[in-house]
């Protein structure tokens, strides 16, 4: 990823400091409090957020004192760099990450809270190629074209993935506008499936046995770890 995305991770962690010290202010939860000052137990709060899936934005409810509900988006594309290669391989490629989710929050306290839920995963990996320049086979000149093309994309083995973190902070203030939440988690993706096309020369390579074997090489990656960082502004 860029340095782009790291200055927002970092702006991000500059705000979280300084609304981690201004909640160190706050009253007591055990602060009686008058009947008539009481607030509804709804709020609802709009929030930008950036981790391992990219950067995004999320809308939040907290449906009980302790129960928030999250509905978040995020999206990060990176193109990938082939100019090392040029000399040998034309071609293009990207990684993206990103999806929709939808989770739930319990608090187990002021500070820290249990989440889960699933989200639709959009990551993908895909890079074409086709040799830059003709091969000689003995005597024989072959072009490119008849040396073959490749295409590769790798995806998630499932895109409905399940996911479960733990958190701290809030993702919906309490008794003020700003918050932020640092969470740890991680999704359940199966194995990647690869899918591998060639052509010409190069098209025994996608027999059926060798993108098994492919796959099998993948078959060990199951999690997929989120490492995220949240500001959250409450409306109500």
């Amino acid at each position: 990823m860029n340095n782009h995305f790291y200055k927002i991770v970092i702006l991000l962690l500059i705000l979280s400091s300084i609304s981690f010290l201004h909640a160190q202010n706050l009253p007591d939860e055990t602060s009686i409090v008058p009947e008539s000052e009481k607030k509804s137990d709804f709020g609802l709060a709009i929030g930008i957020k950036a981790n391992t899936m990219g950067i995004g934005g999320e809308v939040v409810a907290q449906v009980l004192p302790k129960l928030h509900l999250r509905l978040s988006t995020t999206h990060y594309k990176y193109n990938l760099d082939m100019k090392p290669y040029e000399d040998f391989v034309k071609g293009n490629g990207f990684a993206k990450v990103g999806g929709v989710g939808l989770a739930a929050n319990w608090h187990l306290g002021r500070v820290f809270f249990l989440s889960a839920g699933a989200f639709y995963n959009m990551t993908e990996i895909k890079v074409t190629g086709i040799s830059s320049k003709s091969v000689y086979v003995g005597s024989i000149e072959v072009q490119p074209e008849d040396v073959g093309l490749v295409d590769l994309s790798v995806k998630p083995g499932i895109r409905i993935s399940p996911y479960a973190g733990l958190g701290i902070g809030r993702a919906i203030s309490k008794d003020h506008v700003v918050s932020f939440a640092f969470e740890l988690g991680a999704s359940w993706i199966d194995a990647p499936k690869a899918d591998l096309k060639t052509t010409g020369m190069l098209e025994p390579t996608s027999s059926p046995e060798q993108v098994k074997q492919l796959n099998d090489n993948l078959s060990w990656i199951n999690l997929y770890p989120i490492v995220s960082f949240q500001l959250s502004f409450r409306i109500i």
